[in-house]
């Protein structure tokens, strides 16, 4: 069991002939082999995580649509009921907030963040939102609960308790409806952290519990398996997929951090465009997606130095298994001037190889995540 911000959150889920306390150890841990069946049924049946550590905000008023075009690199949803991701820069140009934004109506957004950050991001909502009179900024993290259901046998399970349509036609990939499972109102959102199609379900904490024994009694007929925070991050390592707080930092900007795709910056005023352009004409750091040998000992955890030709060239800011894909993986910030190419990376004494990946290992198209992946062949997933 694990915390982040005192919300408990399962770390990974114990079988019945698993060690529920293996050994600590600074090489690979004892819950690996549970981890390692989560990510697979997430995979190839469906998975449910409790989610909601989340912080949870709502943006409200006549100035919240003008607030929310000056908050940070990318601009908010234009549509109702889209979602999109917006990085809050500091006056530097680093990343200082990551936030999900669900445009609920024309006047009121929807934003979840880091549960790790929820005073900081409050306290920088109402600070950047100072300046627009009509803008009510509302704290309602304590007031929700997250429940998430990933996986290509999601749809089928909140279809049998909803009326609504789940399919990728009528309900696509980032977008949000209010519905009902079970008599339930809800904001149901279409996203995944975990790289497969799936659900976020925001609703009254009251009424999580009932929620969440609703969805398991259902998804059991259809290989519904419970995953924690472990398997969740191996498998957004395989999509590449950057992390608040270890990847995204005050020290970096969203472009050397491989996210101009969602930088809007031409024709726009926000806090520390300027000097995030000014960083990336000057010989910028560069974050690289790496895989790593496999010796069955060593995982890659954050801090190990990465080499090239024996020279110290970068850091890695996180890392772990991918068990979909078979592969080691670490997210790393590469020095200016490095060249792509092969790479060592220092981890308990012993230097292993490294090559950099020019996409991420699963799934890269993201017709997974769109209900498109009978476009794709299976090992190319």
């Amino acid at each position: 069991l694990g915390a982040a911000y005192g919300w408990e959150r399962p770390n990974w889920f114990a079988p019945a002939s698993t060690d529920r306390n293996p050994p600590l150890t600074f090489k690979r841990p004892g819950w690996l082999g549970a981890v390692k069946g989560e990510c697979l049924a997430v995979r190839d049946s469906a998975g449910v995580i409790d989610l909601s550590a989340f912080s949870k905000f709502e943006v409200s008023g006549p100035d919240a649509e003008a607030f929310m075009a000056s908050l940070g690199a990318n601009t908010p949803p234009s549509r109702l009921g889209r979602i999109g991701l917006i990085h809050v820069l500091t006056e530097r140009g680093g990343v200082a907030s990551e936030f999900t934004v669900t445009r609920l109506e024309q006047h009121r957004f929807y934003l979840t963040s880091a549960a790790l950050a929820e005073r900081h991001d409050e306290d920088l909502l109402r600070a950047r939102s100072a300046s627009f009179a009509g803008v009510v900024i509302e704290n309602i993290t304590e007031r929700r609960g997250v429940l998430g259901v990933m996986g290509p046998n999601a749809a089928e399970i909140l279809q049998a308790v909803s009326e609504v349509d789940f399919s990728s036609a009528a309900f696509p990939w980032l977008s949000a409806q209010t519905i009902k499972i079970a008599g339930i109102k809800l904001t149901a959102l279409r996203v995944s952290y975990a790289g497969e199609p799936g659900w976020e379900l925001h609703v009254q904490l009251a009424q999580f519990r009932r929620l969440y024994e609703t969805v398991v009694n259902t998804g059991a007929k259809h290989g519904l398996h419970p995953f924690g925070v472990y398997a969740s991050n191996f498998m957004r390592l395989e999509k590449g997929y950057r992390g608040w707080g270890a990847d995204l930092t005050t020290e970096r900007t969203p472009l050397e951090a491989g996210l101009g795709a969602l930088v809007k910056a031409d024709g726009r005023c926000f806090i520390g465009r300027e000097a995030m352009l000014e960083r990336q004409k000057a010989n910028p750091w560069r974050m690289a997606l790496l895989e790593i040998e496999d010796d069955d000992e060593r995982l890659p955890f954050y801090g190990h130095a990465v080499l090239q030709d024996g020279r110290p060239v970068g850091v890695i800011t996180s890392g772990g298994y991918g068990f979909r894909t078979n592969k080691v993986l670490a997210l790393a910030y590469l020095r200016p001037g490095v060249p792509e190419g092969e790479f060592g990376v220092s981890i308990l004494g012993k230097e292993l190889a490294a090559r950099e990946l020019q996409e991420a290992p699963y799934d890269p198209r993201n017709l997974r995540l769109r209900g498109l992946d009978h476009l794709q062949p299976a090992a190319s997933v």
